[in-house]
């Protein structure tokens, strides 16, 4: 009886063509999924996807005065915005390593500039919190006990005279003591462990500083001036009152912002309407359940759609044009349009990809046209190209039609390899 080696070609073509398949189905099953980029029709998911492909080398921010000098406020106001969105996964895990890594030059720990500052104590701890990390050992720090450590005693502290519950250094100007820093220093802890909460000063002293009309100023104002409430001031303050159990202080600053709204949605910062204090606002509106919808569509005005450069789709612009303001307006903002305050923020579901978004045909323009606050741009505009012939979905990244044409040459070759042995093992 002859051997397998002694077997005639026909079975070596068989194994060959039975291998040939099997590597066939094996590229089927290894084609990476992230070969294209993914696309979304969510404003949210399209705004936190541009946040991820703005990132210097994948992991931080930089000022616009310089380009280099790197921003760590802004970099942990991107991680909140593309983990409100529930995606990016991939972009927030390194910026937040990133952050961990460089946590003491944003604290300014050894005092070059006039550190630590309780202010990016806070925003770290939010970012250990809002990431599932534990902000008592984030980047070998304590942000917890370290902020504790700046809030101002009742005595003892002779740069404190009146005002215990501050959260200062022990610089003469107190690390630009401000009310969204105590706002922030007061919901980190708030976020934090049971045992980690604020004392009652330090809520007091926020509480303190609202003005009469309800609202909460920018800047602490100065002995005997006239206190003028804030947007951006008082929606830090809200969340962070109502994260420590304060909610009638907390009510008072939402009827104000609610009363200064625009018809249109907006709120005005600086000046003029623009979608940072519109942001931050529905992110208190959200926050204290009250109705934030024409304030989105009007964020989602102001966001570049698919008549716009494909690599400024999904940013909000700051007042209705691209400009160098779109990145931190779009951090403030994708927060916003996912629905998502501070106080309940979470990373948690995150996906990997950082979307595009999802457009139809080719663009019709070049740059992106301001357009009235009731008219979203996120919305394709231009026309829809020619029903093609039906087609499989493409669920991997790929061309559908390779996948399928793999698919069957696999399959065939397995079943025509597998057959011709068997065949021949029987007349064997």
């Amino acid at each position: 009886m002859p051997t397998f080696s002694a077997r005639p070609a026909r079975v070596r073509l068989a194994a060959v063509a039975l291998v040939a398949g099997v590597f066939a189905l094996l590229a089927l099953v290894a084609t990476p999924a992230g070969a294209a980029p993914a696309s979304t029709s969510d404003p949210a998911a399209a705004a936190a996807g541009y946040l991820a492909r703005q990132l210097t080398d994948g992991t931080h921010y930089v000022f616009d005065f310089d380009g280099t000098t790197p921003d760590y406020g802004l970099t942990a106001d991107g991680v909140f915005g593309m983990a409100a969105a529930k995606v990016a996964g991939t972009a927030q895990a390194a910026a937040t390593g990133y952050l961990a890594a460089n946590a003491a030059g944003y604290i300014d720990s050894a005092g070059a500039f006039g550190g630590p500052f309780p202010g990016a104590y806070a925003k770290l701890a939010l970012v250990a919190e809002v990431t599932g990390g534990d902000p008592h050992a984030f980047g070998g720090v304590d942000l917890v006990a370290a902020l504790a450590a700046l809030e101002c005693p009742a005595t003892g502290r002779p740069e404190c005279a009146g005002t215990p519950g501050l959260f200062r250094n022990s610089t003469a100007d107190g690390g630009f003591p401000n009310v969204v820093t105590q706002a922030l220093a007061v919901l980190a802890l708030s976020r934090s462990a049971a045992a980690d909460h604020p004392d009652a000063a330090a809520v007091d002293f926020l509480a303190g500083l609202a003005c009469p009309d309800g609202g909460f100023p920018a800047l602490f104002p100065a002995a005997g001036a006239t206190c003028v409430s804030d947007v951006d001031g008082t929606a830090f303050a809200v969340q962070a009152l109502l994260a420590a159990g304060r909610a009638g202080p907390a009510g008072a600053a939402l009827d104000w912002l609610v009363s200064v709204r625009h018809a249109d949605g907006s709120f005005v910062g600086n000046g003029l309407a623009n979608a940072n204090s519109t942001a931050v606002a529905v992110q208190a509106l959200l926050a204290g359940s009250r109705d934030a919808a024409l304030s989105v569509a009007w964020l989602r005005g102001r966001q570049v759609g698919c008549a716009g450069p494909a690599a400024q789709r999904g940013a909000v612009t700051y007042s209705g044009t691209f400009d160098a303001n779109a990145l931190r307006a779009t951090t403030q903002s994708a927060t916003a349009l996912a629905g998502q305050p501070l106080t309940t923020l979470t990373a948690a579901g995150s996906t990997a990809d950082a979307p595009t978004l999802a457009c139809a045909g080719t663009p019709t323009t070049v740059a992106p046209t301001p357009t009235p606050s009731t008219t979203p741009t996120v919305a394709p505009t231009t026309t829809p190209p020619p029903a093609a012939a039906p087609e499989l979905p493409n669920t991997n990244g790929t061309d559908g039609r390779l996948t399928v044409l793999l698919g069957i040459v696999g399959v065939a070759l397995v079943g025509a390899g597998a057959g011709a042995l068997l065949a021949t093992r029987r007349r064997a």
